[in-house]
């Protein structure tokens, strides 16, 4: 079983298969409270029909496409865009997804508006020379945007750091200065 709808792997298309029963499996090790069809489009799973989620945003009076990347942690615009905007340097050093690396050449702060809703945000983009690149909303910007939403509710987090340990490094950072 474990066929999505519009996978190119299933066959039969029109109807969603979730959970499958392992007759070798006693009660105790498989125990399904609900089970419950629902029509589902699962991005990634093998179909022609996942694209980027595009949309138009106006930047300096000129309407641009952004892309809303869910993996990226910075927006990201190239230096043709922002006009006569100026940047502040900084030393971020970019990784794309195929693991390319580039230097960024500074970033600056941006009004953007939502021509739709006709809301405006200050957004902080990085600044790109690379002219054949796609300017990207981070998650966190789109999701400010209400472009996006997480539930977060939903998830269990993972937390590589604790509050109460960050607090307590930087209490004693002064040990670890030469």
């Amino acid at each position: 079983m474990n066929h999505w709808k519009g996978s190119e792997m299933c066959e039969k298309k029109d109807k969603l298969h979730c959970v499958s029963h392992d007759s070798e499996l006693s009660d105790a090790d498989f125990d399904v409270a609900l089970v419950k069809t629902i029509n589902v489009l699962v991005s990634g799973v093998c179909s022609k029909k996942d694209k980027p989620i595009d949309c138009e945003m106006c930047v300096n009076a000129k309407t641009i496409k952004l892309q809303v990347d869910c993996g990226a942690t910075v927006c990201i615009i190239p230096k043709s865009l922002i006009g006569e905007t100026q940047t502040e340097s900084c030393s971020v050093s970019l990784e794309m997804r195929n693991k390319m690396k580039m230097k960024a050449l500074g970033t600056c702060k941006l009004l953007v508006e939502n021509p739709k809703t006709l809301l405006k945000y200050q957004v902080k983009f990085v600044v790109v020379v690379e002219e054949n690149l796609t300017s990207l909303l981070s998650r966190k910007a789109a999701e400010k945007m209400e472009l996006i939403t997480i539930n977060y509710e939903r998830l269990e987090s993972v937390k590589l750091w604790s509050n109460e340990l960050i607090r307590c490094f930087k209490a004693l950072s002064w040990l670890f200065q030469c």
